[in-house]
């Protein structure tokens, strides 16, 4: 089976950000690894799926008994 391709428009739209940045992460190899077919540039979708799971997470979790802003005891 051959794995969906994204598009440059398809990434930036689902990583929220502009095209301008997701062209400047993949000529600094900071973003999602791309491929080029001629001229095309497409994101496999695995591709995509391992540079967000890569990506930090931030926050914690939230004390179910005390809330977001409350100490634990």
């Amino acid at each position: 089976m051959i794995e969906m391709l994204l598009t440059e428009q398809q990434v930036s739209e689902r990583l929220q950000v502009s095209l301008s940045t997701l062209r400047h992460w993949r000529c600094d190899e900071t973003g999602p690894q791309a491929i080029k077919i001629g001229r095309l540039v497409r994101y496999p979708e695995a591709n995509l799926r391992a540079y967000l799971d890569a990506c930090p997470q931030v926050g914690g979790e939230l004390n179910a008994a005390n809330g977001p802003n409350e100490e634990a005891n």
